[in-house]
């Protein structure tokens, strides 16, 4: 559109109407209000902020992702909530990627009545045996369960027939995903339809609607298919023909094979290596055959079915039997008997089945210890109890295994070995029954153990894991001493123990390691075991070990989760915040659809309030009144006058009304909450004003804090006070902290620190506690009468600070009188003198001076003193502190310089002896000298003459024989001396020697000859013997070491 015609426009619009010939003045109006629409248009144009992330289930709206209902998260990519699907067929998924941890979905699939709807799952993938899909043939959970999935499933090729296909036949279906806050998976796709054929036929049929629109579609098979979904082939390979069977057509449409080849398609030789599956062709007798855990014994050619598992026990047979030549099955009659139960163990003798133990779906620990027998000829129960009576021990178990055996004395007996109990955890005992001809009972234990290691059992008797020392508790002959540690002790006839270590009563208690005096009544009470507990806060007050799960009201061991619950009956669990036990405690919309057994119904207001109540889609449900019965969840009826729509109700199940305020306020633009009332806050009206506490939530009240006027907020929901005053305490603040020397009366006055005189005290209010603190109180009171008083503060924030002084008992009170002295605002320090003359120290013995420190911000350190001192020195008790301290010094310093000598002479010491030792390994050069003597007693020397390993002497060839006073034994020369230094590394070594005389045989004029030869030798490497053999003539020759230590001198 042209600008120029689109301004004229809006020229035409709100512009005053235009003379014939226009004013200039007219025109700038004009000109200005185009401008301004231009921009007002250009600013709604431009592009808004983007998301960093794309929204995968949801609108980016200035930068961040607006999820749709019933999807959270960052890019809305998580399911959490309820959804409601209508189209002919669709899928549901958890979202793109793992689910969200502690998450709860729920899909309602609406189709018309009574048509059938179909459930393919084409991937699944969650934390097994934790994380379930619940699927309901209705619109809440109290309709039919039909399956509950958990695990993986994962097709592994395309049209794989393993991947489970549900059906419900109700017009709805009802799927509910929960998983809890461990492990998380890649989660679930799930592809619906509604009245479609099963499988599409698996692509052997086509798919034919009914008569009318309400009936059914069924598939009609290709040749050679049959099967409801046309799944099965009549004749798999043709049967091998004609060489191995053939194709009957006629009958039951399956491979006769001849009389060499089996197999349900001839394939396998007679006799055949390999095994093979057949299915018989069931006969229906009207009951679904339907069941898990259950137990089965085959008697005289009959397979025997006794109790198991099913979702729906409305309809249950608890015995079945199968004609193993007729292939056909039977419901077997019986009036009484036991209820339906799973995990138990049958075993056959003679014409009786033996049923023990088990798990009941009602009662409270589930296990049971009852012993069943029924008898096939007159096909009836009949319990039978123990021989022993009460005083016999008998172990409730499920998951345990069973067998009759007929000893060598001809004595028939039931073994029942191990098994899980709710209250002795995992039972490693086996129990033995004695079946008689009257059919008595009598339980033994073979080869018990007492003490148990810990292999999936939370308890540990002693809590150090120390080993089984206790005195008072000792093992009986025979039975094993090495279990390390005791656990689930029972009584003392049955567990072998000859002392009672518990103090409680009851059997199979856990107990702890006794501490300090051995006695009974210094022993802790035994532990309650987690079955034993019947509410929630009971459950969950012993931190991990216990778990408690709602829709069962049951507690439970936290390691025997999947043995309590193995197909997913517990829809949800806690270990720590118990949530409210039915519908009807929540009290807001939100909270109440988050549990899917819930509805909301809103009341004509339409301000938020309602009412929580156990539901469906159609509307409310009701139990009905059904005396001496069980009432199961499939018996629930709808019940409309809850909730009636002609009054103004409104039925909630998917989603909460969009007017949310708690019944105080109405709501514009129909979510917004226009304005609270009643002292209520928040975006829904859901919190009190500050200064108030209550729950206004669903019309709720909010009621004024009682703080006694030392605080000005509560805590929303139960009330209790922030003191704002450091040392009042309370739910009311109506204490003082007296453990912490705070003193005072705060439903009076308020409370004080009593400092103490000459000392200085620092307060830090650093942590979280204290951020509600803005004031602290001191009081102080003087201790001497002739001495002023000095007082000093200093704080890291500014503070306001006053001073007052009394001589009164009431004094701190509101009705007590105080003097007031200094008031100071905004400030950080302050000092001052108080003087004694002034307050009259003397006359006033109870004089006290207060210190208000107040309007502060936290976090805050703050220091205050008071100090009594003499104005004059005592210089008597200077000179004594004076001198003190500088012999006090004068001694330190000493005691460093003597120990500095010792170090220094240390250093000195080793420095000398490796210079000495590096100086004796020095080798020496050979010396030609002579070592002769006058006369005929002259003989050339030898060749070389070894002095010490590392000094050596070589006389000339051509010089004479030494003295024979110096060797008479022509041998090597012995030394003179030989002083060893201090260390034992080194040694002087002294020979005396005849120096050359020359042709003449005389020494030169005025010399004797003879010299004094010394060496420094080393002899670190000479053995004590060399030494003694060196030194033989001469040991006595230096009897004492040397004066000077360290030296050779």
């Amino acid at each position: 559109m042209d600008p120029g015609g689109k301004c004229k426009t809006e020229l035409l619009l709100f512009g005053p109407k235009l003379a014939t010939h226009g004013d200039l003045r007219g025109i700038n109006r004009y000109l200005v209000v185009c401008v301004l629409f231009y921009f007002v248009l250009y600013t709604h144009a431009s592009p808004a902020k983007p998301c960093d992330k794309n929204c995968l289930s949801g609108k980016c709206i200035n930068g961040s992702c607006v999820c749709d209902r019933g999807w959270v998260g960052d890019q809305c990519q998580y399911c959490h909530g309820r959804f409601k699907l209508t189209e002919p067929s669709g899928y549901l998924t958890d979202g793109p990627i793992n689910y969200k941890y502690k998450t709860k979905c729920t899909w309602l699939i609406e189709g018309f009545p009574n048509a059938v709807l179909r459930l393919r799952f084409n991937h699944f993938a969650t934390e097994c045996s934790w994380d379930h899909m619940y699927v309901y043939d209705g619109d809440s959970i109290f309709a039919p369960l039909v399956a509950v999935f958990s695990g993986l499933i994962i097709p592994e090729i395309r049209g794989n027939e393993t991947v489970p296909e549900v059906e419900t036949t109700s017009g709805y279906a009802l799927l509910h995903f929960f998983s809890d806050a461990a492990y998380n998976l890649t989660g679930f796709e799930i592809f619906y339809s509604i009245n479609s054929c099963p499988n599409n036929c698996s692509s052997h049929g086509k798919c034919t609607p009914g008569n009318s629109a309400a009936s059914r579609v069924y598939c009609e098979c290709d040749k050679y298919w049959k099967g409801e979904a046309c799944d099965i082939p009549y004749c798999r390979n043709n049967c091998g023909s004609p060489d191995h069977g053939y194709c009957d057509l006629t009958g039951e449409k399956l491979c006769v094979c001849n009389d060499s080849w089996q197999g349900p398609d001839c394939a396998l030789t007679v006799p055949s290596t390999e095994s093979f599956w057949v299915l018989p062709s069931v006969k229906p007798f009207g009951t679904s055959l339907a069941r898990a855990s259950h137990k089965a014994v085959v008697q005289e050619k009959v397979m025997w079915v006794v109790g198991g598992y099913t979702f729906n026990y409305s309809s249950f047979q608890m015995i079945l039997n199968y004609n193993l030549e007729s292939g056909i099955w039977s419901t077997v009659p019986v009036s009484g008997g036991p209820v339906p139960r799973y995990g138990h163990t049958l075993a056959a003798y003679q014409d009786d089945i033996y049923m023990f133990g088990g798990k009941l779906e009602a009662g409270l620990m589930n296990a049971t210890e009852e012993l069943w027998v029924f008898n096939l000829p007159s096909r009836t129960w009949q319990r039978r109890t123990p021989a022993g009576g009460a005083q016999t021990q008998i172990y409730a178990v499920e998951g345990h295994s069973a067998h009759c055996v007929l000893l060598d004395e001809g004595e028939a007996i039931m073994l029942v070995i191990f098994g899980y109990s709710p209250i002795y955890s995992y039972v490693s005992n086996v129990q033995e029954y004695n079946l008689t001809p009257y059919f008595a009972v009598s339980p033994q234990r073979l080869s018990p153990w007492v003490g148990l290691r810990k292999i999936n059992v939370s308890y540990w008797g002693w809590e150090d894991m120390s080993p089984f020392t206790n005195s008072s508790l000792r093992w009986l002959p025979g039975e094993p001493s090495d279990s390390g540690f005791c656990a689930y002790l029972e009584e003392t006839q049955v567990s072998g123990l000859r002392a009672n270590p518990c103090t409680a009563t009851a059997h199979g208690l856990i107990c702890e390691k006794a501490t300090g005096n051995p006695n009974q009544s210094s022993r802790p009470a035994c532990k309650k075991p987690c079955s034993l507990h019947t509410s929630c806060a009971n459950c969950t007050n012993q931190a991990m070990e216990c778990m408690w799960c709602g829709n069962a009201q049951r507690c439970l061991d936290s390691t025997a989760y999947v043995v309590s619950f193995p197909y997913g009956q517990c829809l949800e669990w806690q270990t720590r915040d118990c949530l409210a036990q039915n519908c009807s405690g929540l009290r807001t919309c939100s909270q109440c659809l988050e549990q899917p057994e819930c509805g909301w119904c809103g009341d004509p207001s339409s301000t938020g309030k309602g009412l929580c109540t156990e539901g469906s889609y159609r509307g409310p449900l009701k139990r009905p009144a059904k005396q001496g019965q069980q009432v199961q969840p499939s018996d629930m009826v709808l019940e409309p006058g809850v909730c009636p729509k002609d009054k103004g109700f409104e039925w909630a199940f998917i989603h909460c009304p969009a007017c949310q305020c708690n019944g105080h306020s109405n709501c514009v633009n129909g979510s917004v909450c226009e304005q609270c009332r009643n002292l209520t806050t928040g975006p829904h009206c859901q919190t009190c004003m500050p200064g108030y506490h209550g729950d206004p939530t669903n019309g709720g009240k909010c009621q004024a804090c009682k703080c006694n006027g030392h605080a000005n907020v509560c805590q929303v929901l139960t009330g209790k006070c922030f003191c704002t005053t450091k040392g009042i305490k309370g739910d009311q603040c109506q204490l003082c902290d007296s453990e912490n020397r705070y003193l005072g009366n705060p439903l009076r006055g308020t409370c004080y620190y009593n400092l103490l005189i000459d000392y200085q005290f620092t307060f830090s209010l650093i942590q979280e506690d204290d951020n509600h603190y803005t004031a602290i109180n001191f009081m102080a009171s003087p201790e001497q009468a002739n001495k002023n008083l000095d007082m000093s503060i200093n704080a890291s924030n500014n503070f306001n600070l006053n001073i007052t002084w009394s001589v009164g008992s009431t004094a701190g009170t509101i009705s007590g009188e105080e003097v007031p002295i200094v008031s100071k605002t905004n400030i950080k320090e302050y000092r001052d003198s108080f003087s004694c003359e002034k307050y009259t120290f003397r006359s006033n013995p109870n004089i006290t001076f207060y210190v208000y420190v107040s309007n502060f911000s936290w976090p805050i350190k703050i220091q205050i003193a008071f100090s009594q001192h003499n104005s004059i020195m005592d210089l008597v008790q200077f000179f004594v502190t004076f001198f003190s301290c500088f012999l006090s010094l004068l001694l330190v310093a000493a005691v460093v310089w003597k120990i500095k000598q010792t170090c220094w002479a240390s250093r000195r010491r080793e420095q000398l002896m490796r210079e000495r030792q590096q100086m004796a390994s020095r080798p020496f050069a050979s010396v030609a000298l002579s070592l002769d003597s006058r006369g005929e007693e002259t003989e050339l020397l030898r060749p070389v003459v070894e002095i010490s390993p590392k000094v050596f002497l070589s006389p000339s060839k051509h010089q004479r024989r030494p003295l024979e006073n110096l060797n008479p034994e022509f041998g090597a020369p012995k030394p003179v001396a030989m002083e060893p230094c201090s260390g034992g590394k080194a040694a002087v070594l002294t020979v005396l020697m005849r120096l050359p005389s020359g042709l003449s045989d005389l020494p030169p004029p005025g010399q004797s000859g003879l010299i004094v030869a010394s060496a420094l030798i080393d002899i670190s490497q000479q053995k004590a013997s060399d030494f003694k053999d060196k030194s033989h003539g001469l040991k006595n020759r230096k009897a004492h070491h040397p004066s000077h230590q360290g030296t050779c001198v």
